[in-house]
């Protein structure tokens, strides 16, 4: 009797043990869909991109979190044995697959919520690669185009959709990973059109009266999208220096019109006008140069100057500071090509992102 009460007693305690091992098991795909910022500490099973660099490692690792000038940094390392000694690997300026997530790593192996390439990174901290997007379909977040309109405007023609809760945003990425949308204007992407409001979203109606499909481009009739709107008048190249000028609001946009009634574009004092958008208003790029022209009413079109605006400061002549060092205010701020306050480690001097010093310079701490 004693003998059968042992080996169930035993048989109990296998079943427990090979329960509580299967609720601890989660799958690769499971991984992904409750990926959450790592802990110090915490293991991942599988590197592909540490089973490649280093030799020895069977792509096994685990992350360290450590706080930095008061900001948390995630690094992905392994630690492989060399010359009887434990060697810690990290990865630099790469980016590193670690089981079905793909995160992209700075020189000193802490992952970045941001990549050269412009792609989105979840808060989460690894990259979300966008798919192409179906011209004609409804856009998703993520996914890729082709605008001619934004590279006309802005010099760079690839870009995402971005859908949140305020609508559906066509932007372009530049070189830094910049979103740059577009205010007020007709976008060709990938061969349909579409029109943008204030904020840059896809606009339900167009100054034109054009009819708009459901997935947000214009429409002739129920199944025909239409190019870019060619019904307004062909504009002069160059403005009447002699002569006076008009700006009136026609449908939802402003134009600058000479003494004989003919379009006027590019700079008009500080106001700039567009061949096909008219007055341009909000963050534009022109010449090589990006400027912000006032979205208040009371101001329209103004270019701004001596002004922050979006975490970009434009000078004197209403140029955006870009690809320097500048001391505004008493404050050192460093701005990257796009204009934007950069914030880390450039050029060997911290530049901080708490929120009440953000961008500035924090003296006396070097590398």
């Amino acid at each position: 009797m004693d003998m059968k009460r042992r080996f169930f007693a035993a048989l109990a305690a296998l079943l427990t043990v090979v329960i509580v091992l299967g609720a601890t098991s989660i799958t690769p795909v499971e991984a992904k869909a409750k990926a959450k910022l790592p802990k110090n500490g915490q293991k991942f099973a599988y590197s592909k991109t540490f089973d490649e660099l280093v030799p020895e490692s069977d792509g096994s690792g685990y992350w360290i979190v450590q706080k930095k000038d008061g900001i948390k940094q995630y690094k992905p390392v392994v630690k492989v044995r060399r010359n009887k000694k434990d060697v810690i690997i990290h990865g630099s300026e790469m980016y590193v697959e670690i089981g079905k997530l793909t995160y992209y790593v700075d020189e000193d192996g802490y992952i970045c919520f941001n990549t050269p390439d412009g792609y989105q990174v979840s808060k989460y901290g690894y990259v979300i690669f966008p798919g192409k997007w179906t011209p004609g379909s409804k856009p998703k977040g993520g996914e890729s185009f082709y605008s001619s309109s934004f590279k006309e405007l802005t010099g760079y023609g690839d870009g995402i959709w971005i859908v949140d809760k305020t609508g559906t945003k066509p932007v372009v990425v530049d070189e830094s990973g910049v979103r740059i949308a577009a205010q007020y204007c007709y976008l060709d992407i990938d061969g349909y059109t579409f029109y943008t409001n204030k904020e840059g979203y896809i606009a339900s109606s167009n100054p034109d009266g054009y009819s708009v499909h459901k997935n947000g481009y214009i429409i002739k009739s129920d199944s025909e999208p239409t190019k870019t709107p060619a019904s307004t008048p062909e504009p002069t190249k160059t403005p009447e220096k002699s002569g006076t000028y008009t700006i009136k609001k026609e449908g939802d946009k402003w134009i600058c019109l000479d003494k004989n009634g003919n379009w006027i574009t590019g700079f008009v004092e500080d106001r700039y006008f567009t061949s096909w958008g008219g007055m341009a208003i909000g963050l534009t790029y022109v010449e090589n140069e990006y400027y912000y022209f006032s979205d208040d009413i009371d101001t329209i079109g103004k270019m701004l100057k001596k002004t922050w605006k979006n975490s970009m400061y434009f000078g004197s002549d209403g140029k955006a500071i870009r690809s320097q060092k500048a001391t505004i205010g008493g404050k050192t701020y460093y701005f990257n090509d796009s204009g934007f306050i950069q914030t880390g480690w450039i050029n060997g001097e911290f530049y901080s992102s708490e929120p009440d010093r953000y961008g500035q310079l924090v003296p006396g701490l070097k590398r």
